[in-house]
């Protein structure tokens, strides 16, 4: 699995988390508000499963989305992957659900 460089310094989950809380175009949110499952207590199994659920779906018209489908795909894979959160990492994906969430609003 490859590592998101931002920089040239490696990004934590969390920091990527952070990254696509900051940038993922409202085309990507639109998308992904309606593959998160409401009330899912495990952010991270959450976020990883609507990924995988609507990746095929997220366009990559601009270099920006190309980078925010790139992100999500990391973290998706790293939960698939993983035995447990980094530190920070579950706290901040429920943030990035929660902005995903009121791009729907």
């Amino acid at each position: 699995m490859a590592k998101i460089l931002e920089n040239g310094n490696k990004l934590t989950n969390a920091q990527v988390a952070e990254v696509l809380m900051n940038e993922m175009p409202d085309s990507h949110k639109k998308i992904l508000v309606n593959h998160l499952t409401e009330g899912e207590k495990n952010a991270r199994k959450n976020f990883a499963h609507a990924v995988l659920d609507a990746y095929r779906l997220l366009p990559t018209e601009d270099e920006a989305q190309e980078k925010s489908k790139r992100y999500c795909k990391y973290l998706m894979e790293k939960y698939m992957k993983s035995y447990g959160p980094t530190e920070g990492e579950e706290s901040t994906i429920q943030l990035l659900i929660s902005k995903i969430i009121e791009a729907k609003g």
